[in-house]
C-alpha cells in the first residue's frame, strides 16, 4: 500500500480557525435574527456575507484574504463540512414530511398543489430561455437549466412556513393546513426532479433519454427505500432500542441509516442530499425514534453544521460582482408572482375564501433554506454561474422576509370558522392527555406463564390497531448451585433452554393474536431491578399480569415494579373461567376520583381498537363500605372519595369533544347501596361486563402493594377479568390537577 501524505499542519490549523470563526458569526447573527422575528437562517446567510467578499473582502481585504486564502486544500476541508450541514438539514426536513397528509391530501388541497407548482415552474421554464448567456454555468445546457430554475421557483421552505404559521398561531387554520400540504408534496416533486436534473448534469446532456434514465433510476431508489428499506429501519431501530445499552444509540443509527441512503444516492448519480432527504423520510415512520432522539440529532444539526452550511453559502456569495439587479428584480417578479398566482387560483378553485386563496400564495412563497440547499447544488454542478447564484440566494432572502408582515396583514381579514375554532379547543384538550394516541410503547415482563397469555389476547386490538409498539421482556434469574454452575460451565444450560423454549411459544401464542412478538431473554440477579432499568428506555406503559386468586397483588416482584417504575404501570388479572379477549364491555367504576380521566382514556384507547365496544362508566354513590380494613383506616382509597360527581361529567364532556371515534359509545349509570364493591360486582355480573378497569393510587404496607380496599376486593372477587392502571411514579399529583 503507497504511503499517503499527511495534511499539512497549516491546512489543519486554518480549517479549525475557519470552523470556529465561522460557527461563532453565525450563531450570533442567528440568535440576532430570531430576536428580530426572522428565521436564524437569514442570520447565519448574513454571517457567511460579512466574513466573506461581500463585506470582508471589501473592507478588510487582507484579513479576508488571510481567513481564507485561496488554498484548495482547506477551502475542501469546510466545504466538506458544510455538506454535512447540508445532509442533517435534509433529515430533518425529510422527518418532517407525513406520509399520512400524502395520503389524505384533499381535493382543495391537490388543487392548490397542482396549480402552485405547476404554474410557478412554467414560470421559471420560460424565464430561462430568455437568460442571457453569461448567467449560465459551465454546462451551457439550457434545457437543464429551465428545469433547474423551474423547481427553484416552485420549491417552499417547509420549515420556514412552519415556524412563520406557529408564531403568527395559525396552525390549525385551514388555510395553514391546506398550505402545510401542499408544500410538503410539492418539495417531495421539486427533489425528485432535482434529482433528474442533477443526474442530467453529471452526464452533461439534457435529452430525453437521459432524463428518462434519471427519473427512472430516482424513482426505482425511491421505491426500495419505501418497500424495503422501511421495514429494515424499523426492524433495525426496535433491535437496537431493544438489545444495546448505550446512550444515544438510536442516534446512532439514524446516522447509520443516513450516511448509508446519502452514499447509495450519490453512487447512483442523484446526489447525497436526496438519499438524506429519504433517510429521514423512513426514520420518521419508526416509533422507536422519538422526540428524545430528534432533539439530539436537532442539535446536532442546528447547533454545529447547518450554521456552517448556511454561512458557507454566504460566503460563496458576491453582491459587488452581482452587476445584473435587473435581473435579479425580473427573477424575484416571476418568483413571487409565480407563487401567489399560483396559490390564489388553487385555494379559490378549492373552495377558499378571497383572502384565504391570497393567504395560501404568500405563505407558500417563502423559499427559505430549501432554496439556499438548491441554489449550492445548481452551482456545485456547473448549472447557474456565481451571478446567477447570487441572484437566486437574494430572492429567497428577500421572500422568506416578506412572508410573515403579508400573512399577519392577511390574517385580520380571515375570521375564524365554526370549525377551526373547534379544532383549536381540541387541540388545548388534546395537549392535556395521558397516553399518546398510535404510539404507545409498552414493555411486557414475563416469565411465559398464563399470565402473559392473557395479556397478548387483551393487547391483540391495539397493536392491530397500530396503537401499540409491545416488547416482551424475560428475566432469569442464574442459578447458584454447585450443579448448575457446573452445568453452565460445561456449556450445557438447562434453565437457558427453558427460556427459549418459553420465549418460543410466547411468540407463537402472540402471533395467533396478531402480534409481533421477539421476546428479549436477558440474566440478571434481580428480575424486578433489571425490569425497572429497562424501563427507562422511554415507554409509556408496563403491563404486568397477576394470577394470584387470594392474593393478587403480594408478590414482592410486583410491588418492586409498581411502586418504582418511572412511566404508568397496568395490573392485569385474568378472569377466572373467563375466555380470553379481546374485550367489547368495559366497565369504569368511579366515585369521581382524579384519576378517573386517567383511566377514561387509556379505556377509550383500548375500546377504539375493538369492533363494536362500548365502555359504560359506573358512578357509585357514597355508601359505607363492604366490609372492614386495617389498612382503609390508614391509606387513602381512590374510589372512596365521593361528592366529585361534577368531576366525572366534566372528564366525560372533555374526552367527548376530544375522541376522534364518533361510534365508541361511553354509557353512564349510577348505583347506590351500602356496600361499594358489591353494587359493583353486582352490575359487572348483571351486565355481563367482560373487562373492568380500575384507577389505582399505589402504596407499599409492610412491603405489599396496596391499591386501597375497594381495588383490592375486586381484584379477589371479580369474576372478569380486571386491569388496574396506576400513573408513573410523582405522577399522581401531577394527573389529578
Amino acid at each position: 500500500m503507497p504511503v499517503i501524505a499527511a495534511i499539512p499542519e497549516h491546512a489543519v490549523l486554518l480549517f479549525l480557525v475557519q470552523f470556529g470563526v465561522i460557527l461563532l458569526t453565525a450563531r450570533l447573527l442567528g440568535e440576532l435574527s430570531q430576536r428580530l422575528g426572522q428565521p436564524p437562517v437569514l442570520g447565519e446567510l448574513l454571517g457567511g456575507m460579512l466574513l466573506g467578499p461581500s463585506v470582508l473582502g471589501v473592507w478588510a481585504p487582507g484579513l479576508e484574504g488571510a481567513l481564507f486564502p485561496p488554498d484548495q486544500l482547506s477551502f475542501h476541508l469546510l466545504e466538506l463540512a458544510s455538506w454535512l450541514g447540508m445532509i442533517f438539514l435534509l433529515v430533518i426536513v425529510g422527518l418532517e414530511v407525513d406520509v399520512r397528509v400524502v395520503r389524505k391530501l384533499g381535493s382543495s388541497a391537490f388543487k392548490v398543489t397542482a396549480f402552485g407548482f405547476l404554474v410557478t415552474f412554467a414560470a421559471g421554464w420560460w424565464l430561462a430561455k430568455f437568460l442571457p448567456s453569461h448567467l449560465m454555468g459551465p454546462l451551457k445546457d439550457r434545457t437543464i437549466l429551465g428545469v433547474f430554475m423551474g423547481t427553484a421557483m416552485s420549491i417552499t421552505a417547509i420549515p420556514v412556513l412552519a415556524k412563520i404559521l406557529i408564531d403568527l398561531g395559525m396552525m390549525k387554520r385551514n388555510f395553514a393546513i391546506t398550505a402545510l400540504g401542499a408544500a410538503l408534496v410539492e418539495d417531495l416533486i421539486g427533489w425528485v426532479i432535482l434529482s433528474v436534473v442533477l443526474d442530467m448534469a453529471r452526464h452533461g446532456s439534457g435529452d430525453l433519454v437521459t432524463a428518462g434514465r434519471s427519473l427512472a433510476v430516482t424513482l426505482l431508489f425511491l421505491a426500495l427505500a419505501w418497500f424495503v428499506g422501511r421495514p429494515v429501519v424499523v426492524r433495525l431501530m426496535r433491535l437496537v432500542d431493544a438489545r444495546l445499552r448505550q446512550p444515544h444509540r438510536r442516534l446512532t443509527l439514524a446516522l447509520l441509516v443516513t450516511l448509508a441512503c446519502a452514499a447509495a444516492t450519490q453512487w447512483i448519480g442523484i446526489h447525497a442530499v436526496y438519499g438524506a432527504f429519504v433517510a429521514g423520510i423512513l426514520l420518521g415512520q419508526a416509533a422507536r425514534f422519538d422526540a428524545e432522539d430528534r432533539e439530539a440529532l436537532e442539535g446536532l444539526a442546528f447547533g454545529v453544521f447547518t450554521p456552517v452550511f448556511f454561512s458557507f453559502a454566504g460566503l460563496k456569495l458576491n453582491l459587488h460582482a452581482l452587476q445584473e439587479w435587473d435581473i435579479l428584480l425580473i427573477v424575484l417578479s416571476v418568483a413571487v408572482a409565480g407563487k401567489l398566482f399560483g396559490g390564489y387560483v388553487g385555494g379559490r378553485l378549492g373552495g377558499f375564501s378571497r383572502a384565504e386563496s391570497a393567504a395560501l400564495g404568500v405563505g407558500m412563497n417563502a423559499r427559505g433554506a430549501m432554496e439556499l440547499v438548491l441554489a449550492l447544488l445548481g452551482l456545485s454542478a456547473g448549472i447557474v454561474s456565481n451571478q446567477l447564484y447570487s441572484i437566486i440566494v437574494m430572492m429567497a432572502v428577500i421572500t422568506t422576509l416578506m412572508t410573515p408582515p403579508l400573512l399577519r396583514a392577511l390574517a385580520r381579514f380571515i375570521p375564524l370558522s365554526a370549525d377551526e375554532a373547534e379544532r383549536l379547543e381540541s387541540t388545548a384538550r388534546e395537549a392535556r392527555s395521558v397516553f399518546r394516541k398510535g404510539d404507545l410503547k409498552a414493555l411486557l415482563p414475563t416469565a411465559g406463564g398464563p399470565s402473559a397469555a392473557g395479556l397478548l389476547s387483551f393487547l391483540g386490538p391495539l397493536a392491530a390497531a397500530k396503537r401499540l409498539d409491545l416488547s416482551a421482556y424475560m428475566v432469569r434469574e442464574p442459578g447458584k448451585s454447585m450443579k448448575e454452575s457446573l452445568l453452565r460451565t460445561l456449556g450445557w444450560d438447562p434453565l437457558s433452554m427453558d427460556y427459549q423454549a418459553a420465549a418460543a411459544a410466547l411468540a407463537r401464542r402472540a402471533e395467533s393474536f396478531g402480534l409481533r412478538l421477539e421476546p428479549r431473554i436477558v440474566t440478571r440477579p434481580s428480575c424486578a431491578e433489571a425490569v425497572l432499568a429497562e424501563s427507562e428506555k422511554g415507554y409509556d406503559l408496563i403491563f404486568v399480569g397477576t394470577h394470584r386468586a387470594e392474593d393478587p397483588l403480594g408478590g414482592a416482584f410486583l410491588a418492586e415494579v409498581v411502586a418504582g417504575s418511572p412511566c404508568h404501570v397496568a395490573v392485569y388479572r385474568a378472569g377466572l373461567g373467563v375466555p380470553p379477549g379481546p374485550f367489547s364491555k368495559l366497565l369504569l367504576p368511579t366515585k369521581g376520583d382524579p384519576l378517573f380521566p386517567f383511566v377514561l382514556e387509556f379505556a377509550s384507547l383500548y375500546a377504539e381498537s375493538v369492533p363494536e365496544a362500548s365502555v359504560t362508566v359506573l358512578h357509585a354513590e357514597r355508601g359505607r363500605r363492604s366490609s372492614w380494613n386495617p389498612f382503609s383506616l390508614l391509606l387513602p382509597d381512590p374510589t372512596e372519595d365521593g361528592g366529585m360527581a361534577p368531576m366525572v361529567a366534566t372528564a366525560l364532556s372533555e374526552h367527548a369533544a376530544k375522541t376522534a371515534a364518533a361510534t365508541l359509545r361511553i354509557e353512564q349509570k349510577t348505583v347506590a347501596g351500602d356496600g361499594h364493591v358489591d353494587a359493583i360486582l353486582r352490575e359487572a355480573s348483571a351486565g355481563k361486563y367482560d373487562l373492568l378497569v380500575l384507577a389505582g393510587v399505589k402504596s407499599l404496607v409492610r412491603e405489599r402493594l396496596f391499591f386501597g380496599h375497594t381495588v383490592q376486593e375486586i381484584l379477589r372477587r371479580a369474576p372478569c377479568p380486571v386491569l388496574v392502571l396506576t400513573p408513573a411514579r410523582g405522577g399522581h399529583a401531577a394527573l389529578g390537577r
